[in-house]
């Protein structure tokens, strides 16, 4: 007779992955064309100029941005594959989410994409992240990752994830700034 062990549940909760996007995200199957859901591409680019966060420290000229936290991220979205329970445990949330254009119901999102993802995918969103690599030189206005669906029909798993990707800003510009405040002192 084997032993099963029972763990009970989480006593820190964890943000079902299905849940870490925007809403519009989330809901936005229902309003999707059949080209963009057969195959769409998405990318993350940097809007913001440093000197626009620091005009004593930087000029115009100072464009340059360190790229970093891209594997940080990937790592916590997929190390592990998407399961049921947590499909379901996104479910349940977004019974809770009933405000939609057409007044007070359940809110809708792709269940079916990510059953499947699970099924045939071993929860593993069918998608390609292409990125720069970590402690590239990149510039503002200039995709630095790109998103795209690897089958047909999962057009909308690509922009699941854009809006948590697009967080690599904030770790690229922490690092850029460390380096041109460790130049202004070195001049100084």
């Amino acid at each position: 007779m084997k032993n099963i062990v029972e763990l009970p549940k989480r006593k820190i909760y964890k943000t079902p992955r299905l849940l870490l996007a925007d809403a519009y995200t989330i809901g936005a199957d229902l309003f999707q064309s059949d080209k963009a859901k057969e195959k769409s591409v998405y990318y993350i680019v940097y809007r913001k100029e440093l000197f626009t966060i620091n005009q004593d420290l930087y000029n115009e000229d100072d464009t340059r941005i360190a790229f970093v936290g891209l594997g940080r991220i990937l790592e916590k979205l997929f190390y592990e594959p998407i399961t049921h329970e947590e499909i379901d445990e996104a479910k349940e949330f977004l019974k809770t989410y009933r405000f939609t254009p057409d007044g007070f119901k359940e809110y809708y999102f792709p269940e079916h994409l990510w059953r499947r993802t699970v099924d045939e995918f071993n929860g593993r969103p069918p998608i390609k992240i292409m990125g720069m690599p970590e402690g590239s030189v990149v510039y503002p206005n200039e995709p630095v990752v790109q998103i795209s669906n690897e089958v047909s029909g999962f057009g909308e798993l690509a922009a699941w994830f854009e809006s948590k990707l697009i967080q690599t800003f904030a770790p690229s510009e922490r690092v850029s700034q460390d380096r041109h405040f460790f130049e202004f002192f070195k001049e100084k």
